[in-house]
């Protein structure tokens, strides 16, 4: 797991303008980890301790979640603990992901209940 930290940054600024806690969400599709859950749980635990560190001042979050379906497992998310605001950090996406692997972000775009705010990293994939 890594964050990049001027991306980060702006969740953190809008969560503490907003005083609002920031849940991080690490999505494992069912049956198709090569990793155990006990190992995600560690490695997520391990990424929260250090943004903490980063952001003091940050209430944040975290779970492990698995399931079949990303958008259907965020949006029951976002309903169980009432967000207003769901916010993604995303990816560039080159001329084949964009093809082969279409965007999880547009996708939750579509159905979500709540507003979206999609942060781009300008990392490609």
């Amino acid at each position: 797991f890594t964050a990049v930290p001027e991306t980060f940054s702006k969740v953190s600024d809008l969560a503490n303008l907003l005083q609002a806690k920031v849940k991080v969400i690490v999505f494992e599709y069912e049956g198709e980890s090569d990793i155990s859950f006990a190992e995600d749980k560690t490695a997520v635990s391990r990424f929260c301790h250090q943004l903490q560190s980063q952001y003091p001042n940050l209430q944040l979050e975290a779970e492990v979640v698995e399931g079949t379906d990303l958008a259907e497992s965020l949006q029951d998310l976002s309903r169980r603990h009432g967000a207003v605001i769901l916010a993604m950090i995303t990816r560039r996406r080159g001329f084949f992901t964009q093809i082969f692997k279409p965007s999880l972000t547009r996708k939750i775009a579509q159905i979500t209940e709540v507003p979206l705010l999609a942060i781009p990293t300008g990392e490609t994939i």
